[in-house]
Formats: structure tokens, C-alpha cells, sequence
């Protein structure tokens, strides 16, 4: 039986950063979509919530505060608008309480302060990847976000998901 892996969202408008984001998390058995700023992520979140178009299965968010067009608080506020409820994981060099008392605000499930403890990365993304209720349509969490101090989307023909028609 084939078995899909699970597909994570990077949204990094540095090339380096993202790239090296990418083959973590390749290397640890994961898909992953790239963007390169926010806009192009709000485009696929309003793709999937307004248009009748297919988009790419994505079961987490990794999203930076400062990107060209749309930043990822912005994109938090869009997302809970749009009910989009896709775990969604904050990261910034211009980390401080207000930017995280914010991002919890905006839905964050969690924070992270660059440079980046990739454990922790890896673990909270472990951890929302096993919970069932993350799936695509799952209400988001309302408990705190878990916090450590520490081409404008690259898709693969494989990239899109059909969804199941109702009867």
C-alpha cells in the first residue's frame, strides 16, 4: 500500500535558509512546498478556500515574520479569516514577547527565534504531524504556542490532491 508522506509548507524568502529548511525536513521523511514570500502562500490559502481549483496538500505551515508582500503575521490573520486551519509554525530574527504574544493571537501553534534549534523544530512538527486533528479542516488550537529561543512556489507534478466528492 502506498502511503503518503506528510507535506510541510515553507515560507522563507531566503534562498539559503529555505533551501537548507527543505532538505531538513526531506531528509527527515517529509514533502515539502516551498515559497519564497507571502504572497504566493495567501494566493495557494485563497486558491483553496476560494476558488474552484485543486490545492496542494499541506498538513503543517513553517512561515517567517518578515517576507516580501505579505508577512507571516499577516498571513496568520488570513488564514483564521479564511478558516484555513492548517497548523502554522512562526519563525523571525526579530523575535521578542509583543511579536510572540502576536503570533499566539493570530493562531500561531508555535515560535521559533532564528537561529533556529532545529530539534525543536523537528519535534513540534512530529508531534502536529501525528495529531489527527491536524488535518486539512481542523479547527485550529487555542492553547499558547510553544516557543524556542533558539520561483514563487516550487510545486512537483505530484503536488495536487483530489478531493472525494460528496454524494
Amino acid at each position: 500500500m502506498y502511503e503518503l508522506r506528510p507535506r510541510v509548507l515553507v515560507a522563507e524568502d531566503d534562498p539559503e535558509l529555505r533551501r537548507a529548511l527543505t532538505e531538513l525536513l526531506e531528509a527527515e521523511g517529509m514533502d515539502v512546498l516551498e515559497c519564497c514570500d507571502g504572497g504566493a502562500v495567501k494566493e495557494l490559502i485563497d486558491d483553496a478556500m476560494l476558488r474552484d481549483r485543486p490545492s496542494p496538500r499541506v498538513e503543517a505551515c513553517i512561515l517567517d515574520l518578515r517576507m516580501p508582500e505579505v508577512n507571516g503575521e499577516e498571513l496568520l490573520a488570513h488564514a483564521r479569516r479564511m478558516n484555513w486551519r492548517m497548523p502554522m509554525i512562526l519563525m523571525t530574527a526579530y523575535g521578542d514577547d509583543e511579536i510572540r504574544r502576536r503570533a499566539k493571537a493570530a493562531g500561531a501553534v508555535a515560535y521559533f527565534a532564528k537561529p533556529i534549534d532545529v530539534d525543536a523544530l523537528l519535534r513540534e512538527l512530529r508531534e502536529l504531524l501525528a495529531e489527527p486533528s491536524r488535518s486539512r479542516g481542523a479547527s485550529p488550537p487555542s492553547s499558547s504556542p510553544r516557543t524556542s529561543e533558539k520561483p514563487r512556489i516550487a510545486l512537483r507534478a505530484n503536488d495536487f490532491a483530489s478531493f472525494p466528492q460528496e454524494t
